[in-house]
Formats: C-alpha cells, sequence, structure tokens
C-alpha cells in the first residue's frame, strides 16, 4: 500500500532564497521533511534498522480523518497509516507496546471546537471507534479498521454527526470496540 506515510505539503514555513522564510506550497516539500522525521528517530538512537526507523514512522503516524474518506479504513491509498509526527516518533515513551487496549479520557474536556482521543493498543487488531449520543444512537463513526500497535490519536470535530447535521450540546460517549472488550468514556461538548 502506497504510501505508507504522509507528510505536509501546505503551508510549509520554509527557507526562502536569501529573504528569509515564508509560507509554500507544493508536495516536494513532503519528501525531506519525511527524510528529517527519518533523521530525528535515528539520532534518538542510533543502534535502529532502517526498518525499524520505517516502523517507528508508521507506528506514530496520526490518522488522517476528514469527511472525503469518511467510511475508509486506516491505512488507506490516500494518506496510509496517517501524518508524521515527529515528536511521537522520536519519544521512547509514546512508542511502548501496552498489554490491553486502553481508550484514555480525551482532551480537552469539555470542548467545543474539537477533541483529541487516545487508544493505545497492544496489537494490530481490527476495531471501532465510534460516538454515540446518550440515547445510544451513532452519531460520528471515527475509525474503522486495524489499528497499529502503541499510542494511536484521533482528533473529532464535533460540529456534525455522519450525516452533516449540527450537533448539539451535550454529553456523549465515545465507544472503542476491540474483538475481546468494548471501553467507553464520557465526553462534554459545549458550543
Amino acid at each position: 500500500m502506497k504510501p505508507e506515510v504522509v507528510a505536509q505539503g501546505v503551508n510549509v514555513y520554509a527557507m526562502y532564497g536569501e529573504s528569509g522564510y515564508r509560507y509554500v506550497n507544493g508536495t516536494s516539500f513532503s519528501t525531506p521533511l519525511a527524510a528529517g522525521v527519518a533523521a530525528l528517530i535515528l539520532s534518538s538512537d542510533l543502534t535502529l534498522t532502517p526498518m525499524q526507523i520505517r516502523e517507528r514512522m508508521i507506528r506514530t503516524a496520526v490518522p488522517v480523518l476528514s469527511d472525503s474518506l469518511r467510511g475508509r479504513t486506516v491505512p488507506n491509498n490516500y494518506y496510509g497509516y496517517g501524518l508524521l509526527d515527529a515528536t511521537a516518533a522520536t519519544d521512547e515513551h509514546r512508542v511502548n507496546i501496552p498489554e490491553r487496549f486502553a481508550l484514555l479520557t480525551n482532551y480537552p474536556n469539555p470542548f467545543n471546537a474539537g477533541t483529541v482521543i487516545i487508544v493505545d493498543a497492544p496489537a494490530s487488531q481490527d476495531v471501532e471507534l465510534a460516538i454515540y449520543d446518550l440515547l445510544g444512537r451513532k452519531v460520528r463513526s471515527l475509525f474503522t479498521g486495524r489499528m497499529i500497535p502503541g499510542e494511536n490519536r484521533f482528533f473529532w470535530n464535533a460540529s456534525a454527526d455522519d450525516a452533516g447535521s449540527r450537533l448539539a450540546t451535550g454529553v456523549y460517549l465515545c465507544r472503542l470496540t476491540t474483538s475481546t472488550s468494548i471501553l467507553s468514556v464520557k465526553m462534554l461538548y459545549i458550543k
């Protein structure tokens, strides 16, 4: 599957000639950014092989969730496993593999624009991460597919449900369904 990961190609703050820095666009900026992340990973641990560096880049990538990809699994042929995260890829604590699934409390909570949901996964396994209202109706499917071992981050923009209808202020449940368990956390959405 290609790509395996993606890097920023829009609004890249880069050196521009001798005149200083500028925000520039273009997919040609993605490759040097990805190479830079690989170099940072290697500098954090000189014993890593090229395949271990690749694995860390994949494992710590942030899945790209957009309305145009609704219903698609991760990885996919548009964004692979997601957007490179240099901080996560070089942080030893972040790449530790947990012993069991954990659905952590989102942050911020309460929230009004969006919130980050973190799932710790012990192994590559098919899961579903979805948002429900208090009546038990699924309002948003955040992720369906094979989760990467380690920490996985998801962003929920609570402005609309899967059908595009605006959501009301209130308490919502984030539910992680795996082959062996169902985990949930409460979230408070305030407009």
